[in-house]
């Protein structure tokens, strides 16, 4: 390694930047990404990740604004979590599985009755929706497009849109 590097820049990809960023601590380089979403470098930001700025959107934002819209606004407090682990992988690779993963233990700090369902095949899900979803109000969804609309259909199919449940979809970069 060159011993004039001031910074580093990059990489986006969360998985590639963990490594580095912890590195980069060790040699005390600052390390500007616009990637790092994930919620671990925002919650270990003052050790593990304390050279790390990330100046793109991050899942603690999210995890913040949904928390504070859910609990501070609606007053909900009991909330279903379903993501497919590769829905809406064109952002970042296990996009899904990272928002549910700090939505997850942000619900867990604040006391948030919550429960999550992985959807592995989606004819499978669909039979499990009535259970999986029957005793939740509030359904975050994190799945790719096409799927989301087969499960809005199916949900009206099971009267879902009813007015007593409310979906919504972490679909975060599709303008």
């Amino acid at each position: 390694m060159y011993t004039n590097v001031s910074a580093l820049f990059g990489p986006v990809c969360d998985f590639a930047m963990a490594p580095i960023a912890r590195q980069a601590n060790y040699w005390k380089l600052p390390v500007l990404t616009t990637g790092a979403m994930a919620a671990e470098f925002g919650t270990h930001k003052k050790d593990i990740y304390s050279y790390l700025t990330r100046v793109g959107p991050n899942l603690n934002s999210f995890s913040t604004f949904l928390l504070d819209l859910i609990v501070n606004h609606f007053h909900w407090r009991k909330v279903k979590l379903v993501y497919q682990p590769k829905g809406q992988h064109y952002i970042v690779d296990k996009f899904c599985h990272l928002i549910t993963e700090a939505l997850h233990n942000h619900f867990n700090e604040n006391d948030i009755i919550h429960d999550y369902y992985k959807i592995m095949e989606m004819d499978q899900f669909y039979d499990q929706m009535p259970h999986e979803l029957g005793n939740f109000a509030i359904i975050l969804l994190c799945v790719n497009n096409g799927s989301l609309r087969d499960i809005m259909i199916e949900a009206a199919k099971l009267n879902f849109n009813n007015g007593e449940y409310v979906f919504f979809n972490a679909n975060l970069f599709d303008g």
